[in-house]
């Protein structure tokens, strides 16, 4: 394997294009009056029309590879913010390109790098603390600020509403999955109880053919992390539930097959027991997890080796009690369950503070499902294209909205960082980088309205911070009651990750990339 190494001007040169490129794709989707950008994925696929900045952001590959570097820098910034924002990637893509921007005038002037880095980044903490005092938190009640949130990231009044309903009903913490729909239009359907990934192991358990579904009311549950493949452990479920005067019974296992699953069959043949096998689709500690979380709802104790429960010792009183269980090929779900939830989410929620950031998301939407805050909105479109562009702008409006909720919000991304910007102190070298930098936002989005930003209106949102641009209209409004507000999470996310990617730019002063031995760069 051999590889190209540039130095210097050669290798920051084109790297510096690569951002550019990148960014100057992405920052034309951004503001109300944004752009949308067609994406051709391959010659079977139909192309994808978004103006959703990460989208476009994860598909700008370059054929330069160092300038496929630069992509990469611009890349990054967008997916860690749409990670932890779900929003402002636009922004931070920006963001990006105008601190390189600028702090590349100091480098090729002669300013340390290092210093220069020391100094944005003690400019960025300033710039953070600037825009925790610009913040207003709002409530789960607060119905239009919510829906301002949600109609402008998803560009619809009518998503906006929506949207803004659903969060307000699930609050923050919850859970809202996005699917396709069958039909042209998009709604909402909540979710009640606790809902899980598994299902059925075979067609022939459906009683509900309208829906595809197994339905049982008032039934006992078993739940067990054992694989079951002897008819005699089916068996002795069996004949503990019938035992104790029941006919029906649910056992979710990790698998049934072979012979006890035609066991089961034959007894529900035969009129003798309908015993309903179901699995949960998880493994390791997120499957366990999920297991347990049914015992809680349901009131039934595990059987499982690791808690010395055997399937053998299995007696009526291990079983738990669900109101109406649901289950189809891909999902079941338990309502009315006889187990405490509330003392489960209570442990759950008390683990948060000690988990892994990856399994901080599985935890929180497992409380999410417990306290049956749980929906999905189905994305209906005439065409597929059509229906997977309304899909990422519900994406980001959730999140938003979400963000909105739980963190506060600003007059207007672009506004808030404008106004930070005109208010840092300072005169050393990453002052003056960020100071400028945090301008462009607001200037690009001007230019995707197509509009000329007066020097007074943008004195009176420096001096008010109530005040804020309507790009749609090109006034300057009163930010609440016009409803031009964005999720403080969003834009200070947007305006770290924006840093910290292009301080490693800052800081490079050669590249290496992998070529092919004719010398074509792979």
């Amino acid at each position: 394997m051999l590889h190209d190494v540039r130095i210097g001007a050669e290798a920051t040169d084109k790297i510096r294009i690569g951002i550019d490129k990148a960014a100057n794709i992405i920052k034309t989707t951004m503001g109300p009056m944004g752009h949308h950008v067609s994406i051709d994925f391959d010659q079977f696929s139909w192309p994808l029309t978004t103006n959703d900045g990460v989208t476009v952001a994860n598909n700008t590959f370059l054929k330069d590879k160092f300038e496929n570097i630069g992509a990469k820098y611009v890349r990054q910034a967008a997916q860690k913010t749409n990670d932890i924002a779900g929003d402002g990637t636009t922004t931070a893509s920006v963001l990006v390109q105008a601190i390189v921007n600028e702090g590349y005038r100091l480098l090729s002037a002669g300013v340390s790098a290092v210093t220069l880095r020391r100094e944005i980044e003690s400019a960025i903490k300033l710039v953070f603390d600037d825009l925790n005092k610009q913040t207003v938190i709002i409530k789960q009640d607060d119905i239009k600020s919510l829906t301002d949130i949600a109609a402008i990231s998803s560009r619809d009044e009518a998503l906006g509403g929506m949207i803004a309903k659903l969060v307000a009903e699930i609050g923050a913490d919850g859970v809202i999955t996005i699917e396709d729909s069958g039909l042209a239009k998009t709604e909402v359907a909540r979710t009640e109880g606790l809902r899980v990934n598994g299902g059925l192991l075979s067609p022939f358990f459906v009683n509900h053919r309208a829906f595809q579904q197994a339905v049982y009311n008032d039934v006992p549950i078993v739940v067990t992390d054992y694989s079951i493949t002897q008819p005699g452990e089916v068996v002795r479920i069996m004949e503990q539930l019938a035992q104790a005067g029941k006919k029906q019974g649910v056992l979710i296992a990790n698998n049934v097959d072979g012979a006890a699953l035609q066991n089961i069959i034959q007894n529900r043949i035969k009129g003798n027991f309908d015993l309903l096998p179901l699995r949960v689709i998880s493994y390791g500690p997120i499957g366990e997890g999920y297991v347990r979380d049914i015992c809680a709802a349901t009131g039934a104790t595990l059987l499982s080796e690791r808690d010395g429960k055997q399937l053998k010792d299995f007696t009526f009183s291990d079983a738990g009690l669900v109101g109406t269980l649901a289950a189809s090929a891909h999902v079941i779900t338990l309502m009315d369950g006889g187990g405490d939830t509330q003392a489960r989410i209570e442990e759950l929620q008390a683990q948060l503070p000690n988990v892994k950031a990856l399994e901080e998301e599985s935890l929180k939407e497992r409380i999410a499902k417990l306290q049956s805050k749980t929906a999905s909105i189905k994305v209906g479109g005439v065409i597929d294209s059509e229906r997977e562009e309304v899909k990422k702008r519900v994406e980001d409006a959730v999140n938003a909205t979400k963000a909105a909720l739980s963190t506060g919000i600003v007059t207007g991304g672009g506004a808030a960082l404008y106004r930070a910007a005109s208010r840092l102190a300072g005169d050393d070298y990453g002052t003056r980088v960020v100071s400028q930098a945090l301008k462009y936002p607001l200037r690009q989005i001007a230019t995707n309205a197509d509009i000329e930003l007066d020097k007074g209106d943008l004195q009176a949102v420096v001096d008010n911070t109530t005040k804020t641009f309507d790009f749609r209209t090109g006034e300057v409004v009163d930010a609440y009651n016009s409803g031009v507000i964005d999720p403080a999470l969003v834009v200070k996310t947007a305006l770290v990750n924006a840093a910290s990617a292009a301080i490693m730019f800052l800081i490079t002063d050669a590249a290496i990339v992998t070529i092919e031995d004719n010398g074509e760069e792979l």
